[in-house]
């Protein structure tokens, strides 16, 4: 009882690193709430000022189990309704999700994806890469899947392949897991962050917004011809996003 009582008083001592992250966010300008989630998710929950990219930031503890550390989350609105998943991901964690799944399922027997299997991990199975040549020197780096290769080359503009080899030459090191996820109206990344760092939070801000940017140009030229074309012949692998909602808790 008298835990819970010390923990509600000081929210931060549960989770090391909350006061900078609400520093960061207060130094911005950016509104800052705590997070307290049913599955016992807690964290800092950022949104931005009224004149920036609209996008909501979560840090605490991982909603992934292959994060061992704290998960930054972020989320953005495409704008526009378009039938497309696509994924980008760091190699080293690809590598590792991709040998957990396969001991996974030869150990069961299974030869299907379930429900419980992080959409990463299926869309890994499911979708198809782009070209290594395509991400020039990033294809040591990244992995690049979605379910419209036309769509994926758009993503990864040379634009958005500058940022992220900047972020690789700098703050993104082969270490840290990362991805970013493009799904039907949204985007969303998530990255391991044990220490949030002002310089860090601030490199991961721009990394997404340059990153959704990006994907709302795609959103937009492939709902267009969705549009013009009738019914979409993209596939879809999923009725539904399993996303979490953008908007803010109360206060």
């Amino acid at each position: 009882m008298m835990k819970s009582i010390r923990r509600w008083m000081s929210p931060d001592a549960a989770i090391p690193g909350a006061v900078a992250v609400k520093a960061w966010a207060r130094a911005a300008g950016h509104t800052v709430h705590r997070l307290r989630e049913a599955g016992g998710h807690e964290g800092v929950v950022v949104t931005p000022r009224a004149e920036s990219p609209r996008w909501r930031l979560e840090w605490g503890t991982p909603q992934r189990s292959y994060f061992q550390v704290c998960e930054l989350r972020m989320r953005g609105e495409l704008g526009v309704q378009a039938n497309l998943q696509m994924l980008l991901i760091t190699a080293a964690l690809m590598q590792r999700l991709e040998k957990q799944v396969f001991e996974q399922y030869t150990e069961d027997l299974q030869t299907h994806i379930d429900a419980q299997t992080p959409e990463e991990v299926r869309w890994l199975v499911l979708l198809r890469k782009l070209s290594g040549s395509h991400l020039g020197a990033l294809r040591e780096s990244f992995t690049v899947v979605g379910n419209l290769p036309a769509a994926l080359s758009r993503w990864m503009s040379p634009e958005l392949l500058g940022a992220l080899g900047a972020a690789r030459q700098s703050w993104l090191d082969d270490a840290t897991d990362l991805t970013i996820v493009v799904q039907h109206r949204r985007m969303t990344l998530r990255m391991a962050m044990g220490e949030a760092t002002p310089e860090r939070l601030s490199a991961a801000v721009s990394l997404f917004e340059m990153a959704l940017r990006e994907a709302r140009t795609v959103a937009e030229r492939f709902a267009s011809a969705q549009t013009e074309g009738g019914a979409s012949t993209i596939p879809s692998l999923w009725s539904r996003s399993v996303a979490e909602p953008v908007e803010p808790p109360a206060a």
